[in-house]
């Protein structure tokens, strides 16, 4: 995974996120699995 796509798709999770979806949902939008998005969540942090 190249680094910038990792802040894009952490910016995406969070968008969604602020919207009130949940892990589940977010997984199911972009076509990927919950720990992918915990793991970017967690190396995308500031």
């Amino acid at each position: 995974m190249e680094l910038g796509k990792l802040g894009s798709k952490g910016k995406k999770i969070r968008f969604l996120m602020s919207r009130g979806l949940n892990m589940s949902e977010i997984a199911r939008e972009m076509k990927i699995g919950k720990g992918e998005i915990r793991l970017i969540l967690d190396l995308d942090k500031d």
